[in-house]
């Protein structure tokens, strides 16, 4: 199902984060909402059309998020896919991105910015940025 996402809803969060909204011939196809903290930038929402295939938009949302956080200095990004699109392995893959296992974020050392649950719906994905592009 897709989630009810309403134009006033966005708007009212838009003090504490950021968006990029995809529009194909006018109509909108997908959105990601991120946040910046301790030089790594996190997803806070990624909301895709049913129209629209996840391989088609995911892309273009995913570099305007990474290209807006290397300006802002962020290293590193980190993804919550809903888990209809983290079984896209092959394109997270493409990304650059892998799971984020506990083991990683242990050695990353940056448990305290995912804020994850053991419950959650959603898989953690985790790409270390280039700055120098």
């Amino acid at each position: 199902d897709e989630p009810s996402v309403k134009k006033e809803d966005i708007l009212t969060s838009f003090g504490n984060r950021n968006y990029m909204i995809l529009v194909s011939e006018g109509d909108w196809v997908g959105a990601i909402s991120w946040q910046m903290e301790n030089l790594i930038a996190k997803t806070t929402e990624i909301i895709i059309s049913a129209e629209t295939s996840p391989t088609e938009a995911l892309p273009p949302l995913i570099a305007e998020m990474e290209q807006s956080s290397k300006e802002h200095q962020c290293d590193s990004c980190l993804i919550y896919a809903p888990i209809e699109m983290a079984k896209l392995e092959n394109l997270w893959i493409s990304l650059g991105y892998q799971e984020a296992t506990p083991q990683l974020l242990d050695t990353l050392k940056i448990h305290k910015i995912t804020g994850e649950s053991e419950e959650s719906s959603e898989t953690l994905f985790y790409k270390k940025l280039s700055l120098q592009e």
